[in-house]
């Protein structure tokens, strides 16, 4: 269900409330908290992961990676073997137009549509790689 705009006093000529890109919001409720350098690598991997979905698909291209900002949790596997990193991103323009006035370290931006602006991704400190990466395109 998509969230009501926000009142007129909060989209006003004030920008407090706006996002820059490149930011990261901690999502509470992980079952364990990344520290700075698992953080810093998940960054790099999924940064170059990004880099590689677009060398293949040039045409999908809208926008640099400055324009995004992203939601992060770390998560235990069903089994509990493995402690994972689940990343959200977005393009701040996008999620501002839809969402407004929201906590992003509480909430997950789910988009109701898709495009390049929206990519989830899943990242192994263990093995320092992205083990899961999808775009959520428009079909």
């Amino acid at each position: 269900m998509r969230r009501p705009p926000p009142p007129p006093s909060i989209l006003g000529a004030s920008n407090a409330l706006a996002l820059r890109g490149g930011e990261w919001f901690e999502v509470t409720g992980g079952s364990w908290k990344p520290d700075s350098a698992g953080l810093s690598i998940t960054k790099f991997r999924v940064h170059e992961q990004w880099l590689t979905y677009f060398r293949g698909h040039p045409d999908q291209y809208k926008a640099g990676w400055d324009r995004y900002s992203f939601q992060y949790t770390g998560f235990t596997t069903r089994d509990g073997l493995r402690r994972l990193i689940q990343v959200n991103a977005f393009c701040v323009d996008d999620v501002e137009t839809l969402y407004g006035e929201f906590n992003y370290s509480r909430e997950w931006v789910q988009p109701f549509r898709g495009g390049s602006c929206f990519f989830g991704a899943v990242f192994d400190p263990m093995m320092k790689a992205v083990t899961s990466f999808e775009m959520r395109e428009t079909k």
